[in-house]
């Protein structure tokens, strides 16, 4: 019998919290933040300790175990909920291989979500900042960290993270739940 140990990191509610909040005239915003927040905390046993779901998906990734890198998963499964984000997404899911591989993983699925994060990601010139460049930025256009301002390799591991859970079945069930809330299951991509 498993018995639950404490997890190594300390998961306060700031983790899970966007660097910007939810617009209050939209519920399907204020929806995915709460299950999001209940979501990622839940505790888990991953292999050899109980960790956090949040933890548990960034296993392998060194030093995204911080309040940083939670608050931007948080900001990007927001922005999922916002036309770019929904537009994102469909496209997102036409683009994912149908079938695993003949050895029955989905690392093409895993590439295919990375790819297309990375083909989203990219500086147009009709912008000044990518995806993660906006994310990084308040309700006013105003830079949330001073320190480092600009995204780091480990946000960039976060996010590409997010878009492989979407890809997978745990990450599609997630959205069911917070699109069908509201009967707002019309608005999937999938």
């Amino acid at each position: 019998m498993m018995t639950k140990r404490p997890s190594k990191v300390i998961i306060t509610e700031e983790w899970f919290l966007p660097h910007f909040p939810p617009r209050k005239d939209r519920p399907l915003e204020m929806k995915i933040c709460e299950l999001w927040g209940k979501f990622a905390s839940y505790e888990n046993y991953y292999g050899d300790e109980w960790s956090a779901k949040f933890i548990g998906m960034m296993r392998g990734i060194p030093r995204v175990q911080n309040v940083r890198s939670g608050r931007m998963a948080a900001t990007f499964v927001l922005w999922s909920t916002t036309n770019n984000g929904r537009a994102f997404l469909r496209n997102f899911y036409l683009e994912q291989p149908i079938a695993t591989n003949d050895y029955g993983d989905d690392s093409k699925k895993i590439v295919a979500a990375v790819q297309y994060f990375a083909k989203e990601n990219m500086l147009h010139y009709w912008s000044r900042n990518n995806l993660l460049e906006h994310l990084l930025r308040d309700e006013n256009g105003k830079q949330v960290y001073k320190d480092r301002p600009h995204p780091t390799l480990e946000d960039y591991r976060v996010v590409e993270r997010i878009c492989i859970f979407f890809s997978r079945e745990e990450g599609k069930d997630f959205l069911r739940d917070v699109y069908n809330e509201d009967n707002n299951i019309n608005l999937l991509p999938f």
